[in-house]
């Protein structure tokens, strides 16, 4: 495992501590409003961004960022994680950490649901990752959070592009924290049943969110953000 020393910075205003934000506030609801009227990718055909967030304050210490809304989970129920075989998995796994959703703040690295041709989901193409950064940017300066934990390749790349991550691949960087712009990366494996069924079991997944509880407590037991314990 390599140095967790102090968190690396890519000059922007990104680290800085901020202010308690509530997600009644206006820089919340700008991007509320932002994420809804988005048109620069023609290839979501005009859907929606799907963003949301559970009680009053929007800092949270942990930021889970996944790939993208499913279609039978957080396009219907708005919810990102939820509602389909892999938000049951990840509902599974953040439990086990001893967390509940209205601990961490839990997001799409692409915010609307990149459908196919024949109605089912596909991966979010790079220029699709490229148009969402900038409401991925501003989600992570209102959250403030300590630890970012990318779930998949898909959402990796679309941090590594806001600022380079000192491993960048998953399979070398799975559940092992670096420093990443005035914060922490924590990668870990999408909790679909494609990858629980063939690259990283539930079991180990388990495992990894066990570490990653120890790794966020140990980097907010002096008062940056908080978790419940």
């Amino acid at each position: 495992m390599r140095s967790q020393g102090r968190p690396t910075d890519c000059g922007t205003a990104m680290h800085r501590q901020a202010k308690t934000c509530r997600t009644g506030s206006t820089p919340f609801l700008a991007l509320l409003q932002a994420v809804k009227t988005c048109t620069l990718c023609s290839t979501m055909g005009g859907r929606g961004g799907i963003l949301h967030v559970l009680g009053r304050r929007a800092r949270r210490a942990v930021m889970f960022v996944g790939e993208a809304p499913g279609r039978r989970g957080a396009v219907r129920t708005g919810i990102p994680f939820q509602g389909d075989s892999t938000g049951h998995n990840f509902e599974i796994l953040l439990e086990s950490a001893g967390w509940s959703r209205r601990d961490v703040w839990v997001t799409n690295a692409v915010l609307c649901w990149p459908g196919s041709r024949t109605g089912t989901n596909r991966k979010p193409h790079a220029l699709e990752i490229s148009n969402c950064q900038a409401h991925l940017r501003n989600q992570i300066e209102i959250v403030q959070p300590v630890v970012v934990v990318p779930l998949g390749a898909s959402a990796l790349r679309a941090l590594d592009s806001i600022c380079p991550a000192r491993f960048a691949e998953l399979k070398t960087a799975v559940a092992q924290p670096q420093s990443w712009n005035g914060r922490y990366l924590f990668p870990l494996y999408h909790p679909s049943p494609r990858v629980t069924n063939t690259r990283r079991s539930l079991e180990q997944q388990r495992a990894d969110f066990s570490l990653l509880r120890a790794f966020v407590l140990g980097k907010t037991a002096t008062g940056r953000g908080r978790v419940r314990p």
